[in-house]
């Protein structure tokens, strides 16, 4: 491994997971407006992306407003996908059809697989890997080799369990596998932030299990440059090999330097590890330790790997001008 020194090398950058872009969401856009709204949160994600130089990115729409991801996928194919939810506000994993939906959604343009997450911390939530309640769904992704996405923070110690009833199923743990800041229905942030790293690393004896990096930046106690998240990745560097962690930032969870304005769904409080985007790229670009290879591997290698997705020729209006800013090549399957 080398440093990244005064290394000038431009990367191919996918982040694996952002949102509907703030603060065009929810009821922001009077309902009726639906094609504006849609217009205006597809520029604001793209110029946040050009901005920093991120060739691609992958939307893990929550909640409604599923016509956003389709917009964005449709116009412009090289530069967004999504994953379709399962679960709460998506896929009911308990219908007696589940298996042909999920065959349904794989064969749907522009979406590249399956995002779990309505587990996290709750008890309730872990059951429904105990009882089986996913496990159709688990199986028809297996078979179809559709990826899976789920967010088990604090709950790592079901994916053996996981791994054994379903041998075959890609399966991506979302946010390092960690409750991060900025956490969800009233849940706080692990602490120390990276108490579960011990058990992710075990998980990597699984050679189907991939790890998202999403959201990593806001484990760090420190200011940027983040110094002391530099371990834990070297870490998992050196456990699961560049070629199974994929990058990414969930940025518009983050919001950078200013609150997030939505008090009744996120833990607003401060937290050391609050960043911008164009912090969030420079993190891995510039931590000492991984070479060129390592780096360009995480940021895009990884997530070509797992999801067959974007396609080569994918690259950033930095990169490029075939962007797409301006010719989107709507109906590009991916």
């Amino acid at each position: 491994m080398t440093t990244a020194g005064s290394e000038e090398r431009m990367y191919e950058m996918v982040d694996c997971q952002i949102h509907e872009p703030l603060p065009w969401h929810e009821d922001s856009i009077p309902p009726g407006d639906v094609e504006v709204r849609n217009a205006v949160i597809t520029e604001l994600a793209l110029s946040s992306m050009d901005a920093v130089g991120v060739t691609a990115a992958v939307i893990a729409s929550v909640g409604g407003h599923a016509e956003w991801p389709q917009h964005a996928t449709t116009s412009f194919p090289r530069r967004f996908a999504a994953l379709r939810s399962a679960g709460a506000a998506g896929l009911d994993p308990l219908a007696p059809d589940i298996a042909e939906q999920v065959e349904r959604v794989q064969a749907t343009a522009g979406v590249i697989g399956l995002r779990v997450s309505d587990f996290g911390a709750q008890a309730e939530g872990a059951s429904k890997i105990v009882d089986g309640s996913f496990a159709a769904l688990f199986a028809a992704a297996a078979r179809l080799r559709f990826p899976v996405c789920i967010y088990l923070a604090n709950r790592l110690d079901l994916v053996p369990r996981l791994v054994a009833a379903h041998p075959d199923l890609i399966l991506v743990i979302d946010h390092v596998g960690v409750q991060q800041p900025m956490a969800v229905n009233g849940g706080r942030a692990d602490v120390p932030r990276f108490k579960q790293l011990p058990a992710l690393l075990r998980l990597s004896r699984f050679d189907n299990v991939v790890v998202k990096l999403s959201g990593y930046c806001t484990l760090s106690m420190e200011p940027f440059p983040f110094p002391d998240l530099r371990e834990p990745l070297l870490a998992l560097v050196e456990a699961y090999g560049p070629q199974r962690l994929i990058w990414g930032t969930d940025i518009q969870r983050v919001q950078g330097r200013f609150r997030n304005p939505r008090p009744d769904a996120w833990n607003t409080d401060h937290y050391p590890g609050r960043h911008t985007y164009a912090e969030a790229v420079a993190f891995l670009r510039d931590v000492e330790g991984l070479s060129s290879t390592d780096r360009a591997t995480i940021f895009a290698g990884a997530h070509r790997r797992v999801f067959g997705w974007p396609p080569e020729r994918a690259v950033s209006a930095g990169m490029n001008t075939d962007a797409g800013l301006s010719a989107p090549c709507a109906g590009e399957r991916r």
